[in-house]
């Protein structure tokens, strides 16, 4: 059985940090984006590792790139549950990867 993550990210003073949309407490940070894919894929797995009765696949990673203004990031956030990480010049670059197992 297949199953579809999103690893929403953003760019915090000067590397990255993300989470797992679908999958609550899987959070992490790295220097750079392949740091991070690696960060979360071990928060995952710790996480899975707490929670062995659920059956949740391994993840593979995928990125795709979106870029959005200031305001639309801003409330975006908001939704998320990150408020405040938002700093410079008003554009703000979200990327988003699909993690497919």
């Amino acid at each position: 059985m297949k199953h579809a993550f999103t690893l929403e990210y953003w760019q915090d003073n000067g590397g990255y940090a993300g989470r797992l949309k679908e999958v609550q407490g899987v959070f992490s940070q790295g220097e750079t984006l392949q740091e991070l894919e690696e960060n979360i894929e071990d928060a995952y797995k710790l996480l899975m590792e707490d929670e062995s009765s659920l059956d949740l696949p391994i993840v593979q990673f995928k990125q795709v790139l979106l870029e959005t203004e200031g305001q639309t990031a801003y409330r975006l956030m908001q939704q998320s549950g990150f408020i405040g990480c938002m700093e410079g010049d008003g554009l703000f670059s979200e990327n988003y990867k699909s993690f497919l197992g």
